[in-house]
């Protein structure tokens, strides 16, 4: 037996963990470790049936963590520190010794954490949650209000799972109107709750300056910042975000910035569209050389960046119009931006410098780069770090990440009176093929160097090509395929949710107008065709009425059909038999002697012939009829 309490305890639980769940990757883990210990003590509190803090004391708790959240609000970060708060509540109300208003309230601050996360990020994931929240809570409530009338009321297992499956029926009955509303409701470019839709800077590492040893924490990121729908290329691909030029021995900043209203750049443009998530900052990247981006409010520079007006705090959609070459002409406006060197390098950089270009040519002191970068191995451990960073990984640890590269390829070049810049942004990805799109994570962050020569802008990349370890086994990670299969669910999912725009609801309007218009006319056709064949018609339906009565009746074993006429016959006088009651129990429960003696008469005969395991004859069916008869 299931009390009625006992079913709404575990709905308030399912419900709590659900919007916990949906929650946890966007709060302070010191959070989700208060949480988590609210939960242990009290599944602890129900087993022992005891409650022993006091309501008053949680109450203040309670009041305490609406107080400091309130002062962690800001307006570049105001709902996580929301949503952490009412994380702590909800693992305050679970510890409480529960009634009908505690379960209320549980269910109610598990739609508002779900609903924190809508404004943190809407993916394929808070669907997932949304829909297990939407059937739990509904289910939940109604089970609430039959606990708010009696608090003693007992189920059997089948009348529980009988009752459940009509209550689970409600919220999926309402889910086609959830879609309709979603469809047509109106809607605007500027929501009306998206001041609070803002991103935490920390969701990922990337940044308009660059210190030596930071980029190692993006790249241990296995998170997607951005997906590319576009072709397959069968080489190396770049997607830039910003550059760097100014450098004081460990940190490289963006100090030169030339806004421009657009590029006079001649060649074939490759168009790839960007679905770019929220990552607290306003760049957006395109496939090398981007010189157009639409579907976004954005600012152009000279050095090929594209800054969004407004901070990305939610998933966008945007174009990208691409040069593909490994170089590009531009005019050169303050070359002394490019030549900058630290005050304080190292003197030992200077010779190294001097040494590899030896009087030689450009391109040929180039070369002398790629081959001098040649012995050096790609690490993210053990990274060189402080003032001489740069020295100890040119002259000592001979290994580093890609800024370290970049790093020194640039000074090297400055060093040799060629101007040059560090480019970030992101290298490669994995192309999905269910989708057509490519899947850049954080950990393909990258930097690389550009330098100006003869009119050019050169690309130039001297970090190790060979993939870290870790990234050759994730390719052929059978997980890491299944992982960009489910992604591609998300994909779409996104992508329906972010194109869904006022000019597609007005697309979706008229084709169903027309569609509406079309099926008026192939139905005034059917009705003509039925008024000129009706006979015809209604006689086939009678046919394959009657058809398909004697099929059911006669596909039936003619045993089974004279037992249920016994049945039935019965069933007349008050008797009803049981589905795993035996005949002769079932008579035996028959009070009137001699409905008893006939109704055993044909039970004896029955059996006489169905257990002997042999077909019934002409004789022994015309028998058993004449006994049913007689009752």
């Amino acid at each position: 037996m299931y009390s009625i309490k006992d079913i709404v305890n575990i709905f308030s639980y399912i419900a709590s963990i659900i919007a916990f769940l949906s929650v946890m990757n966007f709060i302070n883990p010191i959070y989700s470790i208060i949480f988590a210990l609210f939960l242990g003590l009290s599944f602890y509190f129900e087993k022992k049936q005891k409650f022993p803090i006091k309501r008053v004391f949680l109450n203040i708790l309670s009041i305490a963590i609406v107080l400091f959240s309130a002062l962690q609000v800001s307006l570049e970060n105001p709902v996580v520190p929301i949503v952490e708060a009412l994380t702590v509540l909800l693992g305050i109300k679970l510890i409480e010794q529960k009634k009908f208003r505690d379960y209320m309230q549980i269910f109610l601050i598990s739609v508002f954490l779900l609903a924190g996360r809508a404004l943190l990020s809407i993916d394929i994931t808070f669907l997932i949650y949304f829909l297990l929240l939407f059937f739990i809570v509904s289910v939940g409530i109604i089970f609430l209000t039959f606990y708010s009338q009696e608090e003693n009321i007992y189920f059997t297992k089948n009348q529980f799972f009988s009752l459940l499956i009509k209550l689970l029926a409600i919220p999926l009955i309402s889910i086609p109107a959830t879609i309709f509303l979603f469809v047509i409701l109106p809607r605007t470019d500027y929501p009306l709750l998206n001041f609070l839709n803002k991103s935490s800077s920390g969701i990922t590492g990337f940044s308009d300056k660059v210190s030596l040893g930071d980029v190692s924490d993006i790249q241990e990121d296995n998170s997607i910042i951005f997906r590319v729908k576009m072709p397959k290329l069968n080489k190396e691909i770049y997607f830039r975000g910003i550059t760097l030029d100014y450098f004081d021995g460990k940190t490289w900043h963006r100090r030169y910035k030339k806004p421009i209203k657009i590029f006079s750049i001649s060649g074939e443009k490759f168009k790839s569209v960007v679905f770019l998530n929220p990552y607290g900052q306003n760049y957006l990247f395109g496939l090398n050389y981007p010189i157009r981006v639409y579907g976004v409010d954005n600012i152009l520079y000279s050095d090929f960046t594209f800054k969004s007006r407004k901070t990305i705090n939610k998933t966008i959609k945007y174009e990208v119009y691409s040069i593909l070459k490994p170089k590009i002409k531009q005019t050169l406006e303050n070359k002394y931006i490019y030549l900058q060197i630290p005050k304080n390098i190292n003197p030992n950089i200077i010779k190294l410098a001097k040494r590899l270009r030896e009087n030689k040519s450009v391109p040929e002191f180039i070369k002398n780069l790629k081959t001098f970068f040649r012995d050096f191995k790609y690490s993210l451990k053990n990274l060189p770090t402080g003032d001489d960073a740069l020295y100890k990984f040119l002259f000592k640890t001979k290994s580093g990440n890609c800024e370290y590269f970049a790093s020194a390829t640039a000074i090297l070049l400055r060093l040799n009176n060629i101007p040059a810049r560090v480019v970030i942004g992101y290298k490669g990805g994995d192309y999905n093929d269910f989708g057509g799109y490519y899947a850049v994570f954080n950990k393909n962050a990258h930097s690389w160097v550009e330098y100006y020569y003869n009119g050019y802008w050169n690309t130039l990349d001297t970090t190790p090509s060979a993939l870290p370890l870790e990234l050759q086994k994730k390719e052929l990670s059978f997980l890491f395929k299944l992982r960009l299969m489910f992604d591609t669910i998300n994909y779409y999912y996104i992508n329906f949710v972010i194109d869904f725009n006022f000019q597609k609801q007005v697309h979706l309007f008229k084709s169903v107008s027309k569609n509406i218009s079309d099926i008026k006319s192939q139905i005034y056709l059917i009705i003509g065709f039925f008024k000129e064949n009706i006979i015809y018609i209604l006689l086939s339906g009678l046919i394959s009425f009657v058809g398909v009565v004697l099929f059911r009746y006669y596909s039936i074993p003619i045993e089974e059909r004279i037992l249920n006429k016994f049945l039935k016959k019965l069933e007349k006088y008050g008797y009803l038999k049981k589905e795993n009651e035996g005949l002769e129990e079932f008579i035996n429960k028959i009070k009137e002697e001699d409905l008893k003696e006939k109704a055993n008469t044909f039970v004896k005969e029955f059996e006489s012939i169905y257990y002997k395991d042999k077909k019934l004859n002409k004789e022994e069916k015309t028998k058993l009829e004449n006994l049913i008869k007689r009752i």
